[in-house]
């Protein structure tokens, strides 16, 4: 008693009873993701939904998403075995930050993703700094345009109604000190999603990763 908690489902391994994760055979971490994508060329990411994924995380302020914040299902098609991202560990959404150390902080590089739950994002990239690692090698096959779909997608899901429906759940004692306000912030983000997801783009766009595995592989690239 008198502690707060974190409940939340951690999925692994065989999760064919379970609707909210796919009902998934396997689902696996990043460490275990990146051997089998290293093993075989036929290894995918759902890189749409991942990318939609990371929209997700910008809107409810989650900027903690290094590699073990993620599992990942997986789903044979065949030919093919396609990994989808299944998100975890949501410490770090609505994370108020303010005061003079955290904001004398965030002139270093290092901690410039330490930008707090706000009505914006001031800079996206380095607020995503932290998921830098997936994001390089896991959403580098999209175009500007996948980006748009993604965001356009997401804000016709995330409607008012739901976003006031969702914070009113919240315990009576806690909506009253900051549930109107984490409402109008997720609505104003919600609003910006698309400008995440171009300067998102453009962001990481500056520095193309291209994966490879142990398998023979030709690579071609041209240069536009």
């Amino acid at each position: 008693g008198d502690q707060l908690y974190l409940f939340e489902q951690r999925p692994d391994e065989n999760q064919e009873d379970a609707d909210n994760f796919g009902n998934a055979k396997n689902v696996i971490g990043s460490e275990r993701l990146f051997e089998k994508l290293w093993d075989e060329n036929d290894n995918y990411i759902d890189q749409p939904a991942f990318a939609k994924a990371r929209l997700f995380d910008m809107f409810i302020g989650d900027w903690g998403r290094h590699p073990d914040n993620w599992r990942w299902a997986e789903f044979d098609l065949g030919e093919q075995t396609i990994y989808r991202p299944v998100p975890r560990d949501r410490d770090q959404a609505y994370t108020k930050i303010d005061g003079l150390w955290p904001d004398l902080a965030g002139g270093y590089r290092k901690f410039r993703h330490l930008q707090g739950f706000n009505y914006s994002i001031k800079n996206v990239g380095a607020w995503n700094f932290p998921g830098r690692t997936l994001d390089y090698r896991f959403i580098n096959e999209l175009q500007l345009e996948d980006w748009i779909a993604m965001a356009k997608d997401l804000q016709g899901e995330l409607t008012d109604t739901l976003i006031e429906s969702s914070i009113r759940l919240m315990p009576p004692e806690l909506f009253r000190i900051s549930g109107e306000t984490i409402i109008a912030k997720l609505k104003s983000r919600r609003d910006d999603l698309q400008r995440y997801a171009k300067e998102y783009y453009e962001y990481l766009a500056r520095t193309v990763t291209i994966l490879g595995s142990e398998k023979t592989e030709k690579i071609e690239i041209e240069v536009l």
